[in-house]
């Protein structure tokens, strides 16, 4: 018995669908902005940074030091959720993510380049592979 073309043609876009339905979908991180960094670890902030400024949400808390563009990430729950840092540059187009998969009690660093002078406005966050399950507030810092 032989299929009319049209016949054949259906049976292989049926069989396409099918295939794609049926496939392992690849998850996307959807972490927030251009630029991702994965923090190092780090014991503690440096005590010598004579300014600092904090925000918290649950899960995590993100410091933005301006001096020196450094940024500190703290896991504090034990949630099997990653610590971040999510910020933009209000006097450009870069934003991006200091992501510390550190786990609970730990510290996390990314050192960014930020130009003198520049907005810079962050807030803490929480991320599960790659997607964002909360944040806090944004906090506003001149650089």
């Amino acid at each position: 018995m032989r299929l009319p073309r049209r016949g054949l043609l259906g049976l292989a876009v049926l069989a396409g669908l099918v295939t794609t339905l049926l496939a392992p979908q690849a998850a996307f991180a959807a972490y927030y902005g251009g630029e991702v960094n994965h923090a190092a670890s780090i014991a503690y902030p440096p005590d010598t940074d004579w300014y600092r400024k904090c925000t918290s949400v649950t899960g995590a808390m993100a410091c933005l030091q301006p001096y020196g563009d450094d940024l500190y990430i703290y896991d504090n729950r034990a949630d099997g959720h990653s610590a971040a840092m999510i910020w933009y540059d209000a006097d450009s187009a870069r934003s991006g993510t200091c992501v510390s998969q550190w786990g609970n009690g730990n510290w996390g660093w990314c050192n960014k380049d930020f130009t003198e002078g520049h907005t810079i406005h962050f807030a803490a966050a929480v991320y599960e592979a790659g997607n964002l399950v909360r944040n806090g507030g944004w906090v506003t810092v001149v650089t």
